[in-house]
């Protein structure tokens, strides 16, 4: 079933469809198709339009001096994407680039900047999104300094598995991995993480079937 601009806004600030500001940010709003790989943000661009994430992933990366990607963090639906610069009035910050095909409604930056210094409601349902933010960053930055590679692989691995319905300690994956694009997850060498995953598929804890990945996460009593 097609969605209503508006229908969308709403779910994201918690309000009805026919809300005043879900109507507003709807009328403002420009729908916009990426395919994987494509770019929606370049770093230190200047401030723009700011984005709804409506359908599919994106992450978040950065490029280190010798050119390499790193990962900083993926967002599914729905997700607001650009707003730093909206409310920073600064330059964007980082890449974000769309992981899979992707669906955003786009709306210039002096109209939801202005929406936002007269509406609370979407103040505080950006508020809300960005403590979610930091308490993830948080619990990555904990994960980096007190987990070793191979638990920081095997937890990113159970994060982006879908559980099977008939075994609550597997996780699946529909495809295999890309060793390079995991290690950046994981903030690791590429040469590390790959001895990682080897060890885990030794101790029998990751399994390569049918095209995809078998993750197991076992609870211990």
């Amino acid at each position: 079933m097609n969605r209503t601009f508006s229908e969308y806004w709403a779910d994201f600030i918690g309000v009805t469809p026919s809300d005043p500001l879900a109507l507003s940010l709807a009328d403002a709003s420009t729908a916009m198709e990426l395919k994987p790989d494509d770019r929606l943000l370049l770093d230190r661009d200047p401030a723009g339009p700011v984005f709804l994430l409506t359908d599919g992933v994106l992450k978040v990366v950065k490029q280190s001096q010798n050119g390499h990607e790193i990962w900083l963090a993926d967002f599914g639906a729905p997700a607001i994407v650009g707003e730093l610069s909206a409310i920073l009035g600064a330059p964007r910050t980082s890449d974000v680039v769309a992981e899979t095909k992707v669906t955003v409604l786009s709306v210039p930056y002096a109209a939801f900047s202005e929406a936002l210094t007269s509406h609370v409601k979407l103040a505080n349902a950006l508020n809300v999104e960005l403590a979610k933010r930091v308490k993830a960053t948080s619990e990555k930055l904990a994960e980096l300094y007190s987990v070793s590679v191979m638990g920081r692989l095997h937890f990113e691995l159970v994060r982006l598995g879908t559980p099977d319905e008939n075994d609550d300690e597997v996780y699946l994956i529909a495809s295999v991995i890309n060793v390079s694009e995991m290690a950046a997850r994981i903030h690791a060498t590429r040469e590390s993480t790959s001895r990682a995953l080897s060890r885990l598929k030794q101790m029998g804890i990751v399994r390569t079937e049918n095209g995809g990945m078998k993750v197991i996460a076992p609870r211990l009593e």
